[in-house]
């Protein structure tokens, strides 16, 4: 996991097309089609956030949630 505690020059993961408004805030945002490798990337901190606004399935989600709070890491969401 990183320290970066801004948006400005953050290094950001998301699905393609999606990260657009967060390029123009000064993100660094990059795509990854795996979500599942977006947050072991994240976890390894190569990357200092992930980004999703697309429902994901348990199987996208549990090892890279157990590998991000190994890291030290939050993971936070925000139900329809």
């Amino acid at each position: 996991m990183t320290a970066q505690d801004s948006i400005q020059g953050a290094r950001l993961l998301g699905d393609p097309g999606r990260l657009t408004a967060l390029r123009d805030l000064g993100a660094h945002a990059h795509t990854v089609n795996s979500f599942a490798l977006r947050l072991a990337m994240a976890a390894a901190g190569e990357y200092d956030a992930v980004v999703a606004v697309r429902p994901k399935w348990d199987w996208d989600l549990l090892a890279g949630h157990m590998l991000i709070e190994e890291a030290g890491g939050l993971i936070t969401g925000k139900s329809p």
